[in-house]
């Protein structure tokens, strides 16, 4: 089945590239033109660089694009999942040009055998369309049995491509209320050990995870800096 889009936000990337200064160089760059990155809108054709985040459904993808584009564009919801299809905010990278560096939010796994079936080809179709995966995980969660194996089907040899964000730090225990959030030392040597943990279940180096709040913006700076390194790798 094909893969049905839906382009929520479409802004010039200098709205981006304010917030996030390590995404200064797609500042007017001209996209390879690889038929990999290739769409079909409307009766034009643009070139993408693609950024999608994945993972278990309420791991906050979702809330995660909105916290990065500033506005509360994707629908949120902390017991359901909100995303059925593909949804992106675009950027435009030259003026008059229509070459876009694209965040896209895929439907989360977990919800169902049957939908979790339907949802990996969709995956599978769109990774090989993408150019920086950020695979989320929650930092109060027990178990990323799930995720290890989504990961190894998925992720297992296009390892460079990925970055594992460690969402949800804020809920972290001794969970504070400092506002604005900052990790007490306590939950800073937990948030290491949750990094820790992760890093020995994917098989990747711990620098690889970035620990992060969404919900409060915390350290989201050096999530996009993280995205950063592996787009400017693919160009």
């Amino acid at each position: 089945m094909g893969i049905s889009v839906h382009v929520l936000h479409q802004a010039p990337i200098g709205i981006l590239t304010n917030r996030f200064r390590s995404l200064d160089f797609l500042n007017g760059h001209t996209v390879q033109k690889l038929d990999r990155r290739r769409w079909h809108r409307g009766e034009k054709t643009s070139h993408d660089l693609q950024c999608i985040f994945i993972g278990k459904t309420g791991y906050g993808k979702s809330t995660t694009i909105n916290s990065i584009i500033g506005k509360e564009l994707f629908a949120t919801d902390a017991t359901r999942s909100c995303t059925k299809e593909l949804y992106c905010a675009d950027f435009m990278l030259r003026d008059g040009e229509e070459d876009f560096f694209s965040l896209g939010d895929l439907p989360g796994v977990g919800e169902s055998v049957a939908a979790d079936r339907e949802y990996l080809g969709w995956y599978r179709d769109f990774l090989a369309k993408t150019d920086c995966v950020v695979y989320l995980l929650r930092a109060d969660q027990r178990d990323y049995s799930i995720d290890c194996q989504l990961f190894d089907s998925l992720l297992k040899e296009s390892r460079g491509r990925v970055v594992i964000g460690l969402n949800y730090c804020d809920k972290v225990e001794p969970v504070n209320r400092r506002s604005p959030f900052m990790p007490t030392a306590e939950q800073e040597r937990n948030i290491s050990l949750k990094v820790q943990e992760a890093a020995n279940c994917f098989s990747v180096d711990p620098a690889r995870i970035i620990p992060f709040s969404a919900a409060e913006g915390w350290n989201l700076d050096r999530l996009m800096m993280a995205v950063a390194r592996v787009i400017s790798h693919e160009l």
